[in-house]
C-alpha cells in the first residue's frame, strides 16, 4: 500500500499492526522514507530539500505521538485516524497543529 503525504513523502508501507485478542486494531504503524538530496546544490534546490526533511521530521513526529496515544488508549474509544495513521496533514501548519492536537494519555 502506497499513500502519498505532503512535500513529495509517501508512506511506503504500513508497520506493524497492534490489535486486541478480539482483533479490534490498536495502532498502526507507518514507514515514512527520508527525502532523498538531490545532485542540484543550487540555493533553490537545499530550500527545497529542506523544506522536505522538515516535513518529514513533522511526519514521524506525528505518527510517534499518534501512536503512542493510540497504545495508551488501547481500551477507550478514540478517532480512527489515531489509530490508522490515515489523513496525515499536508503543510507544515497543519502538521504543527495535528502534533499539538494529539492528546496526551
Amino acid at each position: 500500500m502506497e499513500a502519498k503525504v505532503n512535500g513529495g513523502q509517501r508512506v511506503t508501507h504500513w508497520g506493524a499492526e497492534h490489535k486486541t485478542k478480539d482483533g479490534r486494531l490498536i495502532s498502526r504503524q507507518a514507514i515514512v522514507p527520508a527525502p532523498e538530496f538531490g545532485p542540484c546544490l543550487v540555493l533553490t534546490c537545499l530550500w527545497e530539500y529542506f523544506k522536505a526533511q522538515l516535513i518529514y521530521v513533522l511526519t514521524l513526529m506525528y505518527h510517534e505521538h499518534r501512536v503512542e496515544y493510540a497504545e495508551k488508549s488501547r481500551d477507550k474509544e478514540i478517532k480512527e485516524d489515531y489509530r490508522t495513521g490515515e489523513n496525515v496533514p499536508k503543510t507544515f501548519w497543519k502538521l504543527v497543529w495535528a502534533i499539538l492536537r494529539v492528546p496526551r494519555a
